[in-house]
């Protein structure tokens, strides 16, 4: 089987720039994703992933960096229209509790814990680490 290549088409309609992305976002891919997301950290971002066929832990971790690089920058980001094979991933690894996730018509896409009224929190569990780990403290 031949290595499927991501491929990334910018639509520059205003703001937010919407980022279509294809193929595989695997730790082959992955960088390409990343440089692309740093370029474009001073504007708001959307990663839409409807044509993402396959995704592993390495593509959950660069959305997530490019979430929290957005952040920093006082920048809008979100992730539209997860792929059915992604969103299994993102709901697998929990990061549907992190991400700003859209539905393809820009309504939020909520995770189970999120329609049940618990908003995500990034470090919200690890606010607890220090009560429980015997060296701190």
């Amino acid at each position: 089987m031949a290595m499927e290549e991501l491929v990334l088409i910018s639509v520059t309609g205003g703001s937010p720039v919407v980022l279509h992305v294809t193929g595989q976002l695997d730790i082959a891919t992955v960088q390409d994703l990343e440089a692309i997301t740093v370029a474009l950290g001073d504007r708001d971002l959307v990663v839409d992933l409807g044509g993402v066929t396959f995704m592993d832990a390495s593509g959950v971790g660069a959305l997530i960096g490019a979430m929290r690089r957005s952040q920093d920058a006082g920048r809008w980001f979100a992730v539209r229209s997860p792929s059915a094979a992604v969103a299994k991933v993102l709901k697998q690894s929990r990061a549907d509790r992190v991400l700003p996730i859209q539905a393809g018509d820009g309504r939020p896409w909520l995770s189970s814990e999120q329609s049940a009224g618990r908003l995500p929190s990034l470090r919200s569990s690890t606010r607890r680490w220090p009560k429980r780990m015997p060296w701190a403290g």
